[in-house]
């Protein structure tokens, strides 16, 4: 781990630097002559005397040339970073290094090149390899007018008249005040090697992500600190290599910067957007987390929701698995297909871990299909719905509803039966709707919608061979019973279910057969508020396949009787 010399941080607010018309410039490259220029936040190195890149979006602080600063050997590299609609600065620096550390460009010279008259905003950085005065470096540190992300592009020009064999490049980039992510792996990278399109950190304020601009970059990770590897090679005499690299920066959310690293590489995005509320009261849930998984799998980055409970990603176009999760919840996942240059709302309801009020969906107008007696059938085809209302009824309607997804089936028959006392309907799946499991809405008039969760799998085909997943005596919340220590509070069961979960969810059976004794106590569901079937009904919606289930003895009744 490197060494880290860090000055007090300096609370300032900067907020223009054209004291003429009191509106910043966009961009704008100048020195800082007095504090209120310099960026607040816990990592602000900054003094009078550097330089602030900004537009109205963002705003860096590379150093003078005589500003000697932590690891670095000179002045010249970034220290300060921050988005402007939250600024709090958490990048200790980027510094250039060469061949192995602490080698690293020396620079002797520092200048504005563009005070963004040009339309772009540049700063110029000249100097040399620390071990080797014939290998020049030039650093152009680069801000356009919208730009989320610096670009930096270097030039190493090699002025000897020897090849300079085996050399290496790249930069080292400290942040102590957030945890390192990359694309793919996720922030479990600490001693690792990755390829990624991009990496980062991610932390309650400020988050950052550096990438280039195409193709995947090498870097390796520690606790707080990452270092790229730009260039492996030889440098002929009198030739020279250029690096291109962004940093980007966004407020709290990983997300907000990762997006910034897409528009600096051109990659034509599409926005996902929503809310993430609290199923029982509908509060918005601010700072619940929203982790954007591409085929369900790989990491890709991360939302956090604003104070008004909304979250929003830039994604390229994929098919994406969005999960929220809050503390004192249970996590919910829904799909996403993002489309470049579309936008597509996933709204999340989260349910509270400690759920004392509420009770679950019951049977009302739908008897058939339901949760655990699902139906599962092809794109095109017609499947059953069995309905409790008036033999008067009529107008009904009924559709299939996944995250933002909506499809209407088409009614083809419905009939009432005087020996069943309901109605029997025919639905058909429009062509093309797409192979997942949806909630069913049934509406008719003068009877309440009726919203069915996790009740139809449409499939593409309907394979004669297949296999499924069986589960027994899931016994949640717990195996204790009333009067037991722990009875009402233990949710170990729900743990080792969801665990199974997870792992059906990537086994992807054809369905799961949950074979009784789903719940320990079937009396512990409107008794002090313990709403063990509720509980239950919410987990295997959390199932990516169709679950069948029957009826076990302590569904029907605990071992002991309660009050």
């Amino acid at each position: 781990m490197r060494n880290r010399n860090l000055p007090a941080a300096l609370f300032l607010i900067v907020l223009c630097l054209s004291p003429a018309s009191g509106r910043c410039q966009t961009p704008t490259a100048a020195v800082i002559t007095e504090e209120s220029q310099l960026l607040p936040g816990p990592a602000s190195q900054g003094r009078v005397g550097d330089f602030l890149l900004s537009n109205d979006n963002v705003a860096f602080v590379v150093e003078s040339a005589g500003h000697l600063n932590g690891d670095a050997l000179s002045g010249g590299h970034v220290v300060d970073a921050a988005s402007l609609s939250d600024p709090s600065d958490r990048l200790d620096h980027v510094v250039l290094w060469l061949a192995a550390w602490p080698r690293q460009a020396v620079y002797d010279s520092v200048v504005i090149q563009d005070d963004g008259t040009g339309g772009h905003a540049v700063v110029r950085a000249e100097g040399v390899d620390s071990a080797d005065s014939l290998v020049a470096v030039v650093t152009r540190y680069r801000l356009g007018p919208d730009d989320r992300a610096l670009e930096l592009r270097t030039t190493i020009k090699n002025r000897d008249t020897a090849e300079v064999a085996g050399y290496l490049a790249g930069d080292a980039i400290d942040w102590s005040y957030g945890d390192n992510f990359a694309a793919g792996y996720g922030f479990e990278v600490a001693g690792l090697t990755t390829f990624s399109e991009w990496f980062g950190c991610h932390s309650t304020g400020t988050s950052y992500a550096y990438g280039k601009p195409s193709g995947t970059v090498q870097a390796e990770h520690g606790q707080m600190w990452s270092d790229s590897r730009l260039f492996t090679g030889a440098i002929a005499p009198g030739d020279s290599v250029t690096l291109v690299r962004h940093l980007a920066v966004g407020s709290v959310g990983l997300a907000s910067a990762s997006g910034g690293i897409l528009e600096a590489q051109g990659v034509q995005t599409g926005l996902v957007e929503g809310l993430v509320t609290d199923e029982a009261t509908q509060d918005l849930l601010a700072g619940a987390t929203v982790d954007c998984r591409v085929n369900g799998v790989a990491p890709y980055t991360l939302c956090v929701a604003d104070t008004s409970g909304a979250y929003r990603a830039q994604l390229p176009p994929a098919g994406f698995e969005l999960e929220a999760s809050l503390d004192g919840y249970y996590g919910e996942t829904l799909s996403a297909s993002v489309a470049g240059g579309g936008t597509t709302r996933v709204d999340f309801e989260l349910m509270p871990t400690d759920y004392p009020v509420g009770r679950g969906d019951t049977l009302t107008v739908v008897m058939r299909p339901i949760m655990t007696v699902p139906a599962i059938v092809l794109d095109g085809g017609t499947f059953p719905i069995e309905a409790l209302a008036s033999p008067l009824t009529t107008d009904w309607r009924a559709e299939l509803v996944r995250g933002s997804m909506s499809h209407d089936l088409s009614i083809e028959g419905a009939a009432y039966e005087e020996d069943y006392e309901r109605w029997f309907l025919s639905a058909r799946v429009p062509d093309g709707v797409p192979a997942e499991i949806y909630d069913l809405v049934v509406e008719a008039a003068g009877v309440e919608t009726d919203t069915v969760a996790h009740s139809v799998a449409v499939r593409d085909t309907i394979p004669t061979e297949y296999y499924f997943a069986h589960i027994t005596d899931t016994h949640l919340p717990n195996h204790r019973y009333y009067g037991s220590a722990g009875w009402d509070t233990d949710t170990t069961e729900i743990d080792d279910l969801r665990a199974v979960i997870d792992d059906l969810n990537l086994a992807n059976p054809a369905f799961v057969l949950l074979t009784g004794d789903i719940v320990n106590e079937g009396e512990a569901e409107d008794f002090m508020g313990q709403r063990a079937f509720t509980k239950a009904q919410r987990l295997l919606r959390e199932l990516d396949v169709p679950v069948f289930a029957v009826t076990g003895n302590h569904d029907v009744g605990g071992w002991d009787s309660m009050p």
